[in-house]
């Protein structure tokens, strides 16, 4: 219970990273959605995987570090289409979605989240203690 209470922790900080450098490509640099989007996914990915690491899945011993960090990236991988198509649906299919972006953000974020959360604990950190 702790590790999940943790991971939404985590997942928070990188909803608000995400949500900042898209706001900030948007309205500052006045880059696209679709651009100012990946950035702000990029960033929050990689601010994630860094807490997770450390905080979250920090007694992991079952595989070498290499193939952990492997199969890490092929689940956030996945996480991040899933992420960024539900975002991109969401604002192609309503104008609410599009006009309200945090919103948007907020729905695929979330989605994401409890996805990556089970394919990690299940798949990459499958030994740690809960």
């Amino acid at each position: 219970m702790k590790q999940i209470i943790k991971f939404g922790i985590i997942g928070t900080i990188g909803f608000c990273v995400d949500a900042s450098v898209l706001v900030i490509g948007v309205n500052l640099f006045l880059f696209s959605i679709e651009s100012s989007r990946l950035i702000s996914f990029l960033c929050a990915v990689f601010v994630t995987w860094l807490l997770n690491r450390t905080f979250t899945f920090s007694r992991n011993q079952a595989f070498s570090k290499r193939k952990e960090y492997i199969l890490y990236l092929i689940i956030q991988s996945i996480g991040a289409f899933l992420n960024y198509g539900i975002f991109m649906m969401l604002i192609y299919l309503n104008g609410f979605f599009e006009k309200y972006l945090i919103v948007s953000l907020g729905i695929s974020a979330l989605v994401a989240m409890f996805f990556n959360f089970f394919m990690l604990r299940r798949f990459v950190f499958k030994t740690c203690e809960y």
